[in-house]
């Protein structure tokens, strides 16, 4: 059970009533010090605990922060006061450094259990501006058009291209390319040819450049 101070959120007779936040159990107890405890009822194994260490609130809030700053897209001033509301002083300054900390890792533990129905990868890249510099943003997705995976380089070779392809199929590791799309960009085939050399990519994975078949990646560049 994990502590943490805040005002009491559920009432009644203390350590009998149980208050619910967003799936965890959150037992009130010790009413004169207003103190709530969480019960942790979903499994966060997945998560490595070291990573939340020198933390002064609980891995559960912290957690439910995130989760729903990502899933709503509500604004870090808002979600504070919801999470004010429900008896927790946190200010809009630490939930942000919480979600730039923890939702990369979130992102990419949930990844390997969201089941992607495709084997056919899209790939392009394109010149993005990101903090006053100019960037290439490789991206992939599959063929109904859901993100497989990005990176950003400072440049646009075949060992970018490599680094890129390694990354993604790490990520899809469970659901391997049947076949990969590409423009004409001659460092795709180097690099596709090295990692099947290597062993991390199939042999009888297709390579194709096809336009036509990259439209639905090649029209989300100016979103």
């Amino acid at each position: 059970m994990i502590v943490c101070p805040a005002v009491l959120i559920a009432s009644g007779k203390p350590g009998t009533d149980v208050a619910v936040l967003d799936g965890f159990r959150i037992r009130p107890y010790l009413a004169k010090s207003g103190t709530v405890a969480l019960t942790g009822n979903r499994h966060l194994g997945a998560i490595r605990w070291f990573m939340f260490s020198r933390r002064r609130f609980p891995v559960e809030i912290i957690l439910v922060c995130v989760r729903w700053y990502c899933k709503y897209g509500i604004s870090y001033r808002d979600l504070a006061e919801m999470m004010q509301e429900r008896g927790v002083e946190v200010d809009p300054s630490t939930i942000m450094r919480w979600v730039h900390r923890y939702a990369p890792e979130l992102e990419k533990r949930v990844r390997a259990y969201q089941g992607y129905g495709s084997t056919s990868w899209r790939v392009d890249e394109t010149y993005v501006k990101v903090g006053g510099r100019w960037k290439y943003l490789f991206r992939a997705v599959d063929k109904h058009g859901a993100l497989i995976d990005f990176m950003l380089s400072d440049r646009r070779n075949s060992r970018a291209a490599h680094r890129f392809l390694a990354k993604a199929l790490i990520v899809m590791r469970n659901w391997p390319p049947v076949s990969i799309t590409t423009d004409k960009l001659r460092s795709y085939p180097e690099a596709i040819e090295k990692l099947k050399h290597n062993g991390q990519l199939s042999k009888d994975t297709r390579h194709r450049t096809s336009k036509y078949l990259n439209n639905i990646i090649e029209a989300d560049h100016g979103r």
